[in-house]
């Protein structure tokens, strides 16, 4: 799409969606930062693509692209755009980048990482394989390139459960997050060798949130990051993308969200009968992002907030990528 050709929300709307949740204050000084990157992105020719965790004041403003990792790796293998802007996390701007090897990447934030991309490294990737050989390597898509070229096949929380079931054999490796590995083999009877890492705002979910919410009759969907005990207490355990199906099909309860809360108050904007339980957990990995940091990447397209990749590294990415979109069909 040229930029031309682009739709952007108006001050209006933007004030509507917002009104209940944040300061008018706050809305104003936004706009004029919004107002500032569209007028940018006349002239450039730029996607930005946008997390189910960015805030609304990004959600909402900025995004042509919203999502949950696996959707997002989805629609960014075929974008007309030269280059992309990708407003979430490092290893969200990397799997952009193996998918669009000829496109410009850039993250507004170099430093807004993931405890579960850094809490698997090559060394221990290694240990696995040498532990356990001829066991199919599953990387979790928020794990750093280096790891997914190591992989067989990359699994997201929206399809994790339906590539372990077809692959051959009854044991895999899944890396790295320990928690949603062991919600797959519970889910799955295969057994499931796991690393250490975990999420660090979904292990705080704890079963005394999700018996207290039984008691209020909340309707609780968890993210498959969240503890087994957690998880298998909810009404569902899955990705962000599902969360929107069940929440419909449930059409009369109050709703707790065990995950990031940004994405909650997404949901309260856009389905805005419904009515969800407020909690405090956001990410401090992509709270880093912000509009004023996405005005500066679009506006200098600066080398340090550019993501470059070997493409020997990028291909064997991509071959582990491809290949999860071959079995979630």
């Amino acid at each position: 799409m040229s930029p031309s050709a682009k739709k952007y929300i108006s001050q209006h709307e933007f004030t509507e969606k917002l009104k209940n949740i944040r300061e008018p204050e706050f809305i104003r000084k936004s706009w004029e930062i919004i107002e500032k990157i569209h007028s940018i992105r006349e002239k450039k020719d730029f996607l930005i693509m946008a997390h189910n965790y960015m805030p609304p004041e990004i959600f909402y403003s900025v995004a042509d692209v919203t999502g949950d990792s696996f959707e997002l790796a989805k629609k960014a293998m075929n974008t007309p755009e030269s280059s992309i802007l990708f407003a979430g996390v490092h290893f969200m701007a990397e799997t952009a980048k193996i998918l669009n090897p000829e496109k410009r990447v850039f993250v507004p934030d170099m430093t807004a990482s993931c405890s579960l991309a850094d809490g698997i490294s090559i060394p221990e990737v290694l240990r696995l394989k040498n532990e356990h050989p001829g066991v199919p390597v599953l990387s979790y898509v928020n794990s750093p390139a280096s790891v997914k070229a190591l992989s067989d096949v990359i699994v997201t929380s929206a399809n994790a459960v339906k590539i372990v079931e077809k692959m051959p054999g009854d044991e895999v490796i899944l890396i790295p997050d320990k928690y949603l590995a062991a919600n797959v083999q519970k889910k799955t009877g295969k057994k499931v060798y796991v690393s250490r890492a975990s999420c660090v705002v979904h292990e705080l979910f704890t079963e005394v949130d999700t018996e207290m919410a039984e008691r209020q009759n909340l309707l609780v969907l968890s993210h498959l990051e969240c503890r087994p005990g957690v998880a298998q207490k909810t009404a569902f355990s899955g990705s962000t993308s599902q969360f929107r199906k069940v929440i419909e099909e449930n059409p009369d309860r109050e709703i707790l969200l065990m995950t990031e809360y940004s994405m909650v108050e997404n949901l309260s904007i856009d389905l805005p009968h419904r009515k969800f339980r407020k909690h405090p957990l956001f990410c401090p990995h992509m709270q880093k992002v912000t509009l004023e940091k996405i005005l500066y990447a679009l506006e200098n397209e600066p080398v340090e907030n550019e993501i470059f990749m070997e493409e020997p590294l990028r291909k064997k990415a991509e071959a582990a990528l491809l290949k999860m979109m071959e079995l979630s069909a």
